[in-house]
C-alpha cells in the first residue's frame, strides 16, 4: 500500500495533534491539587471549572486521535476539513497551554 503526499500529511498532522493532547492532558492533570484533609483519611479535589473541562475534552480528543490513527491504513480518505481541524486543534491547545501557564505564573509572582 503507497501513502501519497495529502494522506501522509494528514498522518502526520494527526500525530501531532496526538502529542500537543497528550502534554495538554499531563500539564492540566498537574493543575488539579489533591490535598489530605487533617485526619489523612479523605481527600479533596481542587480545581477549576475551565481547567477542568479542558482537562476532559483534551482527554476525549486523544482517544478520538489514538481511535483515528489506529483506523487509519484502513480507511484513509483525506478531505481538506481535516487539515483545517487538526491545525485548529494544535494551535487551540498550544495557545491555551500558554495562557494557561502565563496566568498561573502571573499568580504566583503577586
Amino acid at each position: 500500500m503507497s501513502i501519497d503526499l495529502p494522506l501522509a500529511t494528514s498522518l502526520i498532522l494527526h500525530c501531532i495533534l496526538l502529542l500537543v493532547k497528550v502534554y495538554s492532558v499531563y500539564f492540566l492533570m498537574g493543575q488539579m491539587i489533591f490535598l489530605k484533609t487533617p485526619n489523612n483519611k479523605n481527600y479533596m479535589f481542587i480545581f477549576k471549572p475551565l481547567e477542568f473541562m479542558l482537562l476532559l475534552f483534551s482527554f476525549a480528543i486523544v482517544l478520538s486521535e489514538i481511535y483515528f490513527i489506529s483506523s487509519f491504513f484502513i480507511d484513509g480518505e483525506c478531505f481538506i476539513y481535516d487539515y483545517l481541524a487538526v491545525n485548529d486543534e494544535i494551535a487551540f491547545t498550544i495557545l491555551t497551554l500558554y495562557y494557561l501557564k502565563r496566568g498561573g505564573q502571573n499568580e504566583n509572582t503577586n
